[in-house]
């Protein structure tokens, strides 16, 4: 698997998991946009875990992530960023949900065990995705993981 491709995928969840989040009252560094203008491909990798069905089908997979991805980006960018994409999945991984130590709260998020998660789920759905054809790559968990659920 190259580095490259590890990274786009990390930087996906990192971002995702750094927006739920702040620290502090300060404000961060300034955003810099990257190719952001015109089409951006969007890889939605949909995983699930031993034991535990998905809480979504594709089609609502496609609707949470992709579709309202690009309805964003297009209001944020006054049309001058589109997003269009694919949805692939469900794809179980090997490991038990425990063993990546899934979280909604940024604080408990082992860094090492998201990087285990995004290789596995790169790993499952490199025999049927052809990764170069997208700039973005998000990996979405097939289960809710709020404060108010107790398992799942």
């Amino acid at each position: 698997m190259s580095q490259r491709l590890l990274a786009r995928a990390l930087v996906a969840v990192t971002l995702a998991v750094a927006a739920c989040a702040t620290v502090g009252d300060a404000p961060g560094p300034p955003l810099r946009a990257q190719h952001a203008l015109g089409v951006r491909r969007l890889l939605v990798l949909g995983v699930s875990f031993p034991g535990i069905e998905p809480g979504r089908t594709p089609a609502q997979l496609r609707e949470h992530v992709l579709e309202r991805s690009a309805e964003y980006y297009a209001t944020q960018s006054w049309g001058k960023t589109r997003i269009e994409g694919d949805v692939k999945g469900w794809y179980r991984l090997p490991r038990s949900l425990e063993d990546y130590k899934v979280s909604p709260h940024n604080v408990e998020v082992d860094r090492s065990r998201v990087r285990l998660l995004v290789e596995d789920a790169l790993s499952a759905a490199e025999k049927d995705v052809v990764f170069a054809q997208y700039d973005h790559i998000a990996v979405t968990v097939g289960v809710r993981r709020g404060p108010a659920s107790a398992t799942a």
